[in-house]
């Protein structure tokens, strides 16, 4: 059995690190911008002001969730940021982002978001569970359309040709797993182990693939903006582990639950039996 000490540090690294993601992605965004300015774009895509509100945001959030104060209300504010950025980065015509380019970043989005939706149920004393539930159908729907992606994506189906050993049998195997993942978020089973493997996954695929820069930029990915992908690959590994160990305490106090329920049960009929002794 693992030392005391070394289990703790496996709960509260990946947690530190969670804490610290609304930071990178106002860096990201920002540097995206930046390189979109050097290539002689006249106008940014996004208002100056909508960009130093998502910059101002997510430093705010950064800060409550590092310093563990409403914690629950940064995570609830960074996640409305993550709803606008994953309907800019979808519907946004000034990007000129291509579909497959549109369908990479708002996934991605949509599944960081799920994410701190969970994260902040988590530290709302879990008393609002449409929040969970929602987290959860939008991590389902990245995973299930990641699933659909890889297939239909001439980019991410030459990726893994060239990537990945196995060809088409790696892109079936790839495709069964986050099928199958994506249907246990979307009817809430197996979880904990549902989200170790996923964070496990994300690892190869984005050591694999999405850290190839020089492939991404010939398919027409600007650096910035498979930088960004990268980051939030990184987020949801994070936050994949963050929700492993929820889920492993959510199951931990539903056992002791019904074990109370169970010894409370139990002294009743004692006390039943008793009273009917005496009589």
């Amino acid at each position: 059995m693992a030392p005391s000490w070394l289990m703790k540090a496996g709960l509260w690294i990946p947690e530190f690190l969670f804490a610290k993601f609304p930071y990178v992605q106002a860096v990201t965004l920002l540097m995206m911008l930046a390189e979109r300015a050097m290539k002689m774009e006249k106008y940014p895509p996004m208002n100056p002001n909508i960009i130093y509100t998502v910059a101002a945001l997510c430093f705010i959030a950064g800060v409550f969730m590092t310093a563990k104060l409403q914690t629950r209300f940064a995570s609830l504010l960074y996640s409305a940021v993550l709803v606008y950025l994953t309907f800019n980065a979808y519907t946004n015509k000034q990007f000129n982002y291509s579909r497959h380019v549109r369908n990479r970043i708002s996934g991605r989005h949509l599944g960081c978001l799920g994410v701190y939706l969970i994260y902040s149920f988590i530290n709302s004393n879990k008393d609002n569970k449409l929040i969970h539930r929602i987290g959860e159908l939008c991590i389902a729907t990245y995973l299930l359309g990641s699933a659909y992606i890889i297939n239909e994506s001439y980019e991410d189906k030459r990726a893994i040709m060239e990537f990945i050993p196995g060809g088409d049998y790696a892109r079936y195997f790839l495709t069964l797993l986050f099928t199958c993942c994506g249907l246990c978020f979307l009817a809430g089973y197996f979880l904990k182990d549902i989200s170790m493997t996923m964070g496990f996954l994300l690892m190869v695929v984005t050591l694999i693939i999405d850290m190839k820069f020089s492939y991404w930029s010939y398919r027409g990915m600007a650096y910035w903006s498979q930088m960004r992908l990268v980051v939030d690959n990184v987020n949801l590994i994070v936050g994949f582990f963050v929700l492993m160990s929820h889920y492993e305490n959510l199951s931990v106090e539903e056992n002791e639950a019904i074990r109370a329920a169970h010894e409370e049960q139990e002294n009743e009929e004692e006390e039943e039996t008793k009273h009917d002794k005496q009589e």
